[in-house]
């Protein structure tokens, strides 16, 4: 009988070790698949966001092997306009891990994330990217997480804002009365009113419709997204300003941002780096050409006497959020 117990705590014994091997073989398993990575855009299929999603998702499954991350592009807005995209990222709700487009979009619910509407704050495209890819941008972002719950990653630049109106604007004067589409950020609506408009905040998918239906005369934006969005085909004037740049970049829900393997957010930021880089170096290269295209479109390319609007930009009344950072990057050398 005591051969038989001991033969049979043996055989238990070697069962229970077998299936703690299994569960430990099934953790490791579950540690190595793959992450599933859905990012969002508004660009079209052919646009430029799109094309720099791509040389992220490419990029990524580079560094990490295919085998460890699934990447879906959606673009077009096809989940919602970028409010509610964003509202799916930050509930957690696992339907949506990124979003990317400019960090102004996280504008209702961190103010200092309005920072990109301030006018004319940066001196030039370098000091740009002196302010984003150093130590104050670097704050920024982490600021901007830390209170919004929103992270961004490759911090780039796809060109200067300018105007596709129907009227013609010449001097910052002409542009009383005019009822320009601007995106629902209270930065925004603040610099425009400040230049003497009349801004209109409303979902950037529905734009061309409301110039269809004159609701508003124009919106701003960089000049890639009116070739992208065929703004040609509804609006008369292009009016190089040059007031304002976006931060773009990848916008993740903080926590699952963190939640991630080291490795693997050091590989997203690299691969988010990459995308950013391409899409300087595409926005350097296009921006004329766009506007060569814009043109042969049949649009009127007008470059406005600036000093007015340099003017007025200053007396923006800015959320005081805002100024201190603003000051500092306009002090940035």
């Amino acid at each position: 009988m005591k051969t038989y117990r001991l033969a049979l705590i043996v055989f238990c014994s070697m069962v229970l070790c077998s299936m703690v091997g299994l569960g430990a073989a099934g953790l490791a398993g579950a540690q190595q698949s793959a992450l599933t990575l859905r990012v969002a855009t508004v660009s079209p299929v052919e646009g430029q966001l799109y094309q720099a999603a791509q040389v992220f998702a490419t990029d990524l499954k580079k560094r990490v092997g295919e085998s460890r991350v699934n990447i879906t592009i959606y673009p077009t807005g096809v989940l919602g306009n970028y409010n509610e995209e964003l509202t799916q990222i930050h509930s957690g709700a696992n339907v949506l891990e990124a979003l990317f487009d400019s960090l102004g979009d996280v504008g209702p619910w961190n103010k200092l994330a309005g920072l990109e509407a301030v006018p004319y704050i940066y001196k030039d495209e370098a000091h740009f990217f002196r302010v984003w890819r150093g130590p104050l941008g670097a704050q920024i972002i982490e600021t901007v997480a830390a209170q919004s719950g929103f992270r961004l990653v490759g911090p780039g630049f796809r060109g200067f804002r300018v105007m596709s109106i129907n009227r013609p604007v010449r001097k910052v004067e002409d542009l009383s009365g005019l009822k320009l589409r601007v995106p629902a950020i209270p930065a925004y609506i603040a610099a425009w009113k400040a230049l003497g408009a009349n801004p209109t905040p409303i979902p950037f998918e529905d734009t061309f419709t409301a110039i269809q239906q004159h609701v508003v005369d124009g919106l701003e934006n960089p000049v890639s997204v009116m070739w992208d969005n065929s703004m040609y085909s509804v609006t008369k004037y292009l009016i190089i300003t040059n007031h304002m740049a976006e931060t773009m970049g990848y916008m993740f829900n903080e926590k699952w941002y963190q939640a991630l393997d080291p490795d693997m957010r050091k590989a997203i930021g690299e691969a988010a780096a990459t995308s950013s880089d391409w899409l300087h170096a595409d926005t350097d290269k296009s921006t004329q050409d766009y506007i060569t295209k814009l043109k042969a479109k049949g649009m009127t390319v007008i470059y406005p006497d600036l000093s007015g609007f340099v003017a007025r930009g200053k007396n923006a009344d800015l959320d005081p959020v805002l100024v201190p950072w603003a000051n500092r990057i306009r002090a940035t050398p």
